[in-house]
């Protein structure tokens, strides 16, 4: 008898969240709202070679002239340091990143956008503008600046 009323507590609980949720999560909408965008990026940037991440990391490494920490690079956009690590070893092996050792141990790197980066990320571009423009077209102009708001609040 405890367990049935447990189980229909849970329930009860559980569908409350529920609706809670599809009436207007946060994480949930930016999530769906961060995998329609991504694809409609990664649409246009796949006959390029490149994803949507790895086209904000060469942009980064190109915005900060010169060599830079990876942790660094992760902090500017937010990322893991795990995603950071796959997405430099990708454009490192492309040959569209370089590292070199800044310590004398070996244990600190510090990564640059190489000149084929540049060429490759140059060679994006349409691509991207493309993507961008679809997207604004279908969420407004005032669109970046909501986004740029919101992550001002966050950050």
């Amino acid at each position: 008898m405890q367990q049935k009323k447990e189980s229909d507590r849970d329930r009860r609980v559980a569908e409350q969240l529920t609706q809670d949720m599809v009436a207007g999560c946060v994480g949930v909408r930016v999530g769906r709202l961060h995998r329609l965008v991504s694809r409609e990026f990664e649409r246009h940037l796949r006959p390029v070679g490149l994803s949507l991440q790895q086209l904000e990391v060469l942009s980064t490494l190109t915005a900060c002239r010169g060599p830079v920490k990876p942790t660094v690079v992760a902090e500017l956009l937010a990322l893991e340091r795990s995603t950071m690590s796959r997405n430099l070893a990708i454009l490192i092996d492309r040959g569209w990143a370089a590292s070199t050792d800044t310590s004398t141990t070996g244990r600190s790197l510090a990564v640059e956008i190489t000149a084929a980066g540049t060429a490759k990320l140059a060679e994006a571009g349409d691509a991207w503008r493309q993507a961008q423009t679809a997207l604004i077209a279908d969420l407004g102009s005032d669109a970046p600046a909501t986004l740029n708001a919101w992550l001002a609040a966050l950050t």
